[in-house]
This record gives structure tokens, C-alpha cells and sequence, in this order.
């Protein structure tokens, strides 16, 4: 093995248990605990045996298993920053109606109406 492999090993093994205390003490919601916990088992298993990765991409039709990790992480990370731009999105909507009421909940109990123009 190559120093490469035992730090990447190591790194992931502490972020797989990171990944199974936050589902143990539910921090983290059960499927996606378990999702990072295949992510960091199937990159222990790559990082054990390269091979694989070029198996599984020659399996569907890319030459290097590197490009295929490539190409996983690109829809992953585009999948996530999408998903988190309608997360922000929907918190901003709910931001807004919040500050509405409380602003209509202030004048309500102040009693204050004038025009601030």
C-alpha cells in the first residue's frame, strides 16, 4: 500500500464513524447517515483496490476508473448545490412571512399606524 491509500483509509474511516455517532445519536436523519456511510465504505474498498474503480467505469464505457469517480462527484456535487439552492430559496420565503407577521404583530400591539412615507 502506498501512503496515499493509508491516509486516505485513515481519513475515511474517521469520517465513517463520525457518520455512524451522528446516526447513533441523531444528529444526522437515518438516510442520510447511511448514504455517508456507503460513500465512506465504498471509497475504503476503491482506495484498497483501485481496480475496481476501473472495472466498474470499462463496465460502462469509460476507459479510467478516475474519470468515472470524476463524473460521480460532478452529478453529486451538482445534485447537492441544487438541492441547497432550493433549501435557501425556501428559507428565504419563510424568512419573509415570518418578518411579516412580527411586523404586523408589532403595529397590532403598538398601535402605531402612520405613514412613514
Amino acid at each position: 500500500m502506498t501512503g496515499f491509500q493509508y491516509i486516505g483509509i485513515t481519513a475515511m474511516i474517521i469520517f465513517l464513524l463520525i457518520s455512524i455517532g451522528a446516526m447513533v445519536t441523531k444528529r444526522l436523519g437515518r438516510i442520510p447517515s447511511l448514504l455517508w456511510i456507503l460513500v465512506w465504505v465504498f471509497g475504503i474498498i476503491a482506495l484498497l483496490n483501485p481496480n475496481i474503480t476501473t472495472t466498474l467505469a470499462n463496465s460502462v464505457g469509460i476507459h479510467r476508473g478516475a474519470d468515472l469517480l470524476l463524473y460521480i462527484v460532478v452529478i453529486i456535487m451538482t445534485i447537492g448545490f441544487f438541492s441547497m439552492y432550493l433549501r435557501l430559496r425556501q428559507i428565504r420565503k419563510e424568512f419573509t412571512l415570518l418578518v411579516r407577521k412580527l411586523s404586523i404583530i408589532e403595529v397590532d400591539r403598538d398601535g402605531d399606524c402612520e405613514d412613514t412615507r
